[in-house]
């Protein structure tokens, strides 16, 4: 019984600790039959658990510093595990994608380059950035296109023309 007892307390212990978010702690004891194979899965699962986790904090720390090649990696991965790093890597990829399109074109803009805008499909804040990008290269382009139009009409001696900035 002292066995059992010893096994069960340490499984306890470890399951517990792994509830609470700490993953450094392992089932220690030599164990036979049921209960080595319970220390063993007890073991694999802090393990996995470890990997997903710091994969996931690797991918993030990268992302806040803007660089978005990296991605959990899904391999051997499933269930809720599975999930959660298919939503980081879509979070990644849609933040790296719409920020790196995004900067294509205020670039595009800061070189005197209008003809560029944002194609992507986004959602929230991002659908939002692409909206009024678009919107700024769009107004851009109408006062450009009117002082186009009043400098032409002014060398043909027409001065009566002004830019509209009405709808802008």
């Amino acid at each position: 019984f002292s066995t059992t007892g010893q096994s069960l307390e340490e499984l306890s212990s470890v399951i517990n600790s792994v509830a609470a978010g700490d993953l450094r702690q392992t089932v220690e004891g030599d164990y036979q039959g049921v209960f080595d194979e319970i220390k063993l899965s007890t073991n694999n699962t802090v393990k996995v658990l470890n990997q997903v986790i710091g994969e996931v904090q690797t991918t993030l720390d990268y992302g806040v510093q803007g660089n978005f090649s990296s991605h959990v990696s899904i391999e051997n991965l499933q269930g809720y595990q599975l999930e959660l790093a298919n939503s980081v890597n879509q979070f990644i990829d849609t933040s790296g994608n719409s920020l790196n399109e995004l900067s294509t074109v205020i670039d595009s803009i800061a070189a005197g380059d209008l003809s560029k805008t944002v194609t992507g499909k986004y959602q929230g804040i991002f659908d939002q950035l692409k909206t009024s990008t678009n919107s700024t290269v769009e107004k851009l382009n109408h006062i450009l296109n009117g002082v186009q139009e009043v400098v032409e009409n002014a060398v043909e001696g027409d001065f009566s023309r002004e830019v509209t900035l009405e709808g802008i």
